[in-house]
């Protein structure tokens, strides 16, 4: 088995006090084949990640949903698979409203 994980830029949602919801993550990416993606998510610099679920090639296509406030956001995923191949990620999408 082999593992690797990639973490993106810190996003600022909101600049005062107001906290954004967070509703989902995406990506898209070549086909996954074998390679499963954990999917995590830290909030307002907590320094420690939650799971915000696993994408594989069933679900590749889909939307991980989420309930979270934050003024800050960051996402990681950690690619496992059971060969050396990795599929390219090619974008990784955060939703989330700028309203209360």
């Amino acid at each position: 088995v082999t593992s690797g994980y990639f973490t993106s830029q810190k996003y600022e949602l909101a600049k005062y006090s107001e906290k954004r919801l967070v509703r989902g993550i995406a990506i898209t990416a070549d086909p996954l084949g074998s390679t499963t993606i954990t999917v995590e998510y830290d909030t307002d610099d907590s320094g420690s990640f939650t799971s915000g679920g696993t994408i594989t090639s069933s679900n590749q296509d889909e939307i991980l949903y989420l309930t979270v406030r934050a003024k800050v956001f960051q996402t990681k995923l950690t690619l496992t698979s059971a060969s050396n191949s990795s599929p390219k990620i090619k974008k990784v999408a955060e939703f989330c409203f700028y309203w209360n």
